[in-house]
């Protein structure tokens, strides 16, 4: 089951994403955070720990795979194992879930809701992103966003000005 909640509105940009910055937001939001054996990532693509830590974050939290996670054999369709991820459902110890919904838009001058259902944590997702992601690259994110849950008092706003989140029921 779960719960669903509609998100309205965009949180401004300060200036337009880089193209780096656009693909990690993307990336987000549009993959499933697992954590990740950063060893096993060192290793495949033949860098030291320490550069595949500095490149992807601790357990992963910016690793994206290319690989299809499933293949058709035989008419079945069975997942394929993937040697970097250390628990398929636990994100890395730094996101506070395993989808992000919060996507760029296209234009790069703007955050959004990218639409998807039962996006949980919402609030420390925006707070992750600002504070892993926009800050130490000099962006500020300002703007508002009505948030509509399934429940009849189940309203809030999320406001967010010069970086600071703030939440209002």
């Amino acid at each position: 089951m779960g719960h669903n909640t509609i998100f309205e509105g965009q949180f401004l940009l300060n200036k337009p994403l880089d193209e780096e910055t656009y693909k990690l937001l993307f990336n987000l939001s549009d993959t499933r955070r697992l954590s990740r054996n950063i060893e096993v990532i060192s290793k495949q693509e033949n860098i030291s720990v320490s550069e595949a830590l500095t490149k992807y974050g601790e357990e992963g939290e910016f690793y994206f795979s290319n690989e299809p996670n499933h293949v058709l054999v035989g008419g079945i369709l069975k997942r394929v194992k993937d040697e970097t991820v250390l628990e398929r459902n636990r994100p890395p110890k730094s996101q506070p879930s395993l989808w992000c919904c919060w996507a760029p838009i296209e234009n790069r001058t703007a955050i959004a809701w990218n639409g998807q259902d039962k996006f949980y944590n919402s609030l420390e997702w925006i707070e992750y992103i600002i504070e892993r992601i926009l800050k130490p690259r000099s962006y500020v994110l300002n703007g508002e966003i009505e948030c509509f849950g399934e429940g009849l008092n189940d309203n809030w706003r999320i406001n967010i000005k010069n970086n600071k989140v703030y939440k209002f029921d």
